[in-house]
């Protein structure tokens, strides 16, 4: 901002923002009081280097949007130096690749352009893959991808170090986003889950024995700690029956999901798909866990 209040432009490349904030505060060397005074003795009893005196005409006056001759500039028809290099084609490029690349490893948009800067920056990443503008969802994009990573590992595509270090991340980030209800219901629904012959068989049973008191909710409708339960109560009873089904669930006793549901005040009734044979001995039980 200049002393009138006139907002001064600023190149806003990545490069001169970097600048900038490496130069910000007293890191300037022209606010170093040292600096300052040597340079004032150094221009003592010389006149100003530029000639801004009273009726001195600047020698671009009027040639606002015209560039001076062999300047160099981007006239019409210029074509820059680098077009058509890449990285592997030209050694200049590379190297600024990979000076580029130290420089941002592993530093977020805050740590870069400041928290107000990152937020802007990121608002305007937004607003740009939006209406199917996303890179990763155009279909030469993706088709492109598709064949780099095909039949490929991580450590085939970034090396051993970091392929083993994304596949970790890759890890971690899909633990947490399964802790999530959001994110759970959202998978259930886009995979279109729909109760099994087993669980619509318990559903009968259920409206059979206790008409009106339990809903299937195993398509992802209830989630609690991050689980899907198969059938709750519906008349404000904190029951829970799940169905193990004797292939997917063999070895497991179901008290760990029992225990789960109960540090939130859920009773859980582990219903075995081989009970389902006997529907007169499963009634009973199920009865008998509702207190009938």
């Amino acid at each position: 901002m200049s002393k009138k209040g006139h907002k001064v432009e600023t190149c806003q490349c990545m490069a001169c923002r970097m600048e900038r904030k490496e130069f910000s505060g007293d890191k300037n060397p022209m606010r170093n009081p040292k600096i300052v005074a040597k340079s004032s003795e150094s221009h003592k009893g010389h006149a100003p280097a530029s000639s801004f005196e009273k009726g001195h005409i600047p020698w671009n006056k009027g040639s606002k949007g015209v560039m001076k001759e062999n300047s160099g500039s981007f006239q019409k028809g210029h074509i820059p130096w680098l077009k058509g290099l890449t990285k592997e084609t030209d050694e200049r490029i590379a190297a600024y690749s990979e000076e580029n690349s130290k420089m941002l490893k592993d530093k977020t948009y805050e740590e870069l352009f400041g928290k107000k800067e990152a937020k802007r920056l990121k608002k305007l990443r937004s607003e740009a893959w939006k209406n199917n503008k996303n890179p990763m969802k155009q279909s030469e994009v993706v088709a492109k991808m598709s064949k780099i990573r095909k039949d490929r590992t991580y450590e085939e595509i970034f090396g051993v170090e970091k392929g083993k270090q994304l596949r970790e991340q890759r890890s971690v980030n899909q633990e947490q986003l399964w802790q999530g209800s959001e994110y759970i219901q959202m998978q259930m629904k886009a995979r279109n889950v729909q109760p099994n012959k087993a669980e619509l068989r318990l559903s009968d049973l259920l409206k059979q024995f206790l008409p009106n008191e339990y809903k299937y909710v195993g398509d992802g409708e209830f989630i609690l700690a991050g689980k899907c339960p198969d059938f709750i109560n519906t008349n404000g009873q904190k029951k829970i029956i799940e169905l193990f089904g004797d292939y997917w669930h063999k070895g497991d006793d179901g008290k760990e999901r029992v225990a789960l549901f109960a540090q939130y005040g859920y009773q859980t009734l582990i219903v075995w798909e081989n009970e389902l044979e006997d529907e007169r001995k499963l009634g009973n039980k199920i009865l008998q866990f509702n207190n009938i």
